[in-house]
């Protein structure tokens, strides 16, 4: 019998996953832009807290639906980055969030 904990999403995998799929990401940009650390582990941080998203913390039946998982989250992770260096660009946002 297999050790239950073995079939775990992880969530050093799904992070590395979610950062290799933005690198491939900046990298096939016009623009060069690093990433940005500090917002990146803002997100993972505040995704694996929300009581919604904590797929990754429960035993799967095999190793493939925990790599299923950690594919999924991570795709979610990378989409959320993205959309908030999009609105980091956003001259109205950068308008707004210059008066705060």
């Amino acid at each position: 019998m297999e050790v239950a904990d073995k079939n775990c999403p992880k969530r050093a995998f799904i992070k590395y996953k979610a950062k290799e799929q933005l690198r491939l990401a900046l990298d096939n940009s016009e623009s060069y832009e690093p990433l940005d650390e500090e917002l990146f582990l803002a997100i993972t941080a505040t995704y694996f807290r929300a009581p919604k998203n904590q797929k990754f913390a429960y035993p799967c039946r095999t190793r493939e639906e925990a790599n299923e998982i950690a594919n999924r989250i991570a795709t979610e992770l990378a989409g959320t980055y993205k959309q908030l260096k999009l609105r980091q660009k956003n001259l109205i946002i950068r308008q707004l969030n210059a008066l705060l």
